[in-house]
């Protein structure tokens, strides 16, 4: 994680203030979310807590995808402050597939172009998501707490890209803020 975090840091002394290629948002999204996924799931995977060995198994296939999808989510919802702020997670081999420079992207008016773009990263996110239920799902339900935890975020992470997506004309207009109340 700390690698990670180093290499993709969009720190005050850093050049690089957006992410280049698709392989960078995953490799990005993995090291800020997924080790946690893999973290996470190693602790509740201790004999301590009795979890059968198939249902380890899943939680470990799915673990990195659990983080993934959250961190995306967030990506998304948060893209236009974050280029308002200096940095963008947007990479821009994915902007460039679809004839758009990053300036292009949040200051202009070419929603044709730029709506496939935010749809790609949801249909991403959605199916990270899918792997996020398929590890709650594997969580026994006596560790409720825990599952309950990751329910949540889920939910929200669901609730904040249907309201993407159902919006996302007035949040490509900049006139809408997707913070679920």
């Amino acid at each position: 994680m700390a690698r990670g975090m180093q290499e993709y840091s969009f720190g005050p002394e850093s050049k690089n203030r957006q992410l280049a290629t698709l392989l960078d948002l995953d490799r990005y999204i993995y090291f800020v979310a997924g080790t946690v996924g893999r973290l996470l799931t190693d602790l509740i995977c201790l004999k301590r807590f009795g979890i059968s060995p198939r249902r380890q198994q899943i939680l470990r296939n799915q673990a990195v995808t659990f983080g993934k999808a959250l961190q995306l989510v967030n990506i998304i919802k948060d893209s236009r402050s974050d280029e308002a702020e200096g940095r963008c997670y947007i990479p821009r081999e994915l902007l460039a597939s679809h004839h758009l420079s990053t300036r292009d992207f949040f200051h202009s008016r070419q929603r044709e172009k730029i709506l496939p773009v935010y749809h790609q990263l949801i249909r991403q996110a959605c199916e990270h998501l899918d792997g996020a239920s398929i590890y709650i799902q594997a969580l026994p339900a006596r560790h409720y707490r825990y599952r309950l935890g990751c329910i949540w975020t889920v939910l929200l992470a669901h609730e904040t890209l249907r309201r993407l997506t159902h919006h996302l004309e007035d949040f490509i207009a900049g006139t809408d803020i997707f913070k679920i109340p």
